[in-house]
């Protein structure tokens, strides 16, 4: 990635309001700009001349780190290239990431009610016994 300014992590946090905080959050927003105008282009272009040929997920993944582009811009990528393949890769993509966080929360849930039970379970045995 060509963007060399470093960048506050406190950026938008809202806690402190100064001038200091007023430079970070228009810093911070310059970048998200470049990187949406200079940098995502940039690397639609390489990917619809061929210059990177992503196969899978994993590929695209590292051609989009290795441009300093983090993977929520996967929807971005899908709606910027030309070609087909790279438009299916970023799809399946963002479909198992999503069926992915769905069925993380699904076993959380199940497993915290089967903890919970448990200890009511086991409450109860105290106060029986």
């Amino acid at each position: 990635m060509e963007y060399d300014k470093p960048l506050s992590a406190d950026a938008f946090m809202g806690t402190v309001e100064n001038i200091e905080t007023e430079k970070d959050d228009v810093e911070v927003a310059e970048a998200g700009n470049y990187l949406r105008t200079q940098v995502i282009p940039k690397l639609v272009k390489k990917l619809d001349s061929l210059e990177i040929i992503p196969i899978d997920s994993v590929s695209l993944s590292q051609a989009l780190h290795s441009h300093g582009i983090n993977i929520r811009f996967l929807g971005t990528i899908c709606q910027q290239t030309n070609l087909p393949h790279v438009r299916e890769i970023c799809i399946i993509e963002m479909i198992a990431r999503a069926a992915k966080k769905i069925f993380r929360k699904q076993l959380n849930d199940l497993i915290f009610n089967l903890i919970k039970e448990d200890q009511a379970n086991y409450y109860q045995g105290i106060l029986l016994f």
